[in-house]
């Protein structure tokens, strides 16, 4: 389980680590000619996974089709389950180990790679990633795109207050948004990210509890 203050923390762009929204699939982790429910786990895997959008996302261990840039497995500092909404979905934590010791952090602000930008150095940056492009799915701009339907998932399922929603739309535009409002600079993570209110904090709270890391059995139980 994330630690509350990472968990809570209101970043610099330069700050490590990223939380990521990622659906969930069935794995067969054994080479056998029947898959069994015991030869099967599950786990997260980019949103556009499967989809005509998957050239816009991160493969680990494989150069992205956009950019060419490369996350390695060897990299991973750490990993955490954040939030376990399966089978609809999970929120994950990630920390890149830079491979270059010049390197201090992973920048995704200079990432051509489309899937940097569904990301947060903060839950709460992702928080506003996923209701800029819940709302992008539910007025139908691009109903087809796996980060709206995964982000309308994730809202519906968190079921947020008006008050909880009303401060989210009022924290600075993420990507998406000011893609659409024709700044150039939309890959900027915002620098004047308000802290977040002790209502919200406790709401988030209140979600890695509900949606704690799940075993593959309790799994199999809600599907």
């Amino acid at each position: 389980m994330l630690d509350n203050e990472t968990l809570l923390r209101n970043c610099t762009p330069e700050t490590p680590g990223v939380f990521i929204l990622q659906k969930i699939k069935f794995l067969n982790v054994q080479d056998v000619e029947i898959a069994r429910c015991d030869n099967l786990t599950y786990s997260g895997v980019n949103i556009a996974d499967g989809t005509e959008y998957a050239n816009q996302a991160f493969v680990i261990d494989a150069p992205s089709a956009i950019s060419g840039t490369t996350f390695e497995s060897r990299q991973v500092a750490r990993y955490e389950r954040v939030i376990d909404a399966s089978p609809q979905f999970i929120i994950i934590y990630l920390e890149f180990r830079p491979l270059k010791k010049t390197v201090t952090h992973t920048d995704i602000q200079k990432e051509s790679t489309p899937a940097a930008q569904w990301w947060g150095r903060s839950f709460f940056h992702l928080l506003k990633n996923i209701r800029e492009w819940s709302i992008i799915n539910s007025e139908g701009i691009d109903p087809n795109h796996p980060m709206g339907i995964y982000s309308s998932m994730a809202l519906t399922e968190f079921a947020p207050s008006e008050e909880i929603l009303s401060e989210i739309d009022g924290w600075p535009d993420m990507h998406l948004a000011k893609f659409l409002k024709g700044n150039e600079n939309y890959k900027a993570i915002p620098e004047d990210f308000p802290e977040p209110t002790e209502e919200m904090k406790q709401w988030v709270l209140s979600l890695a509890t509900t949606y704690k890391e799940k075993t593959f059995a309790e799994v199999l139980d809600v599907i």
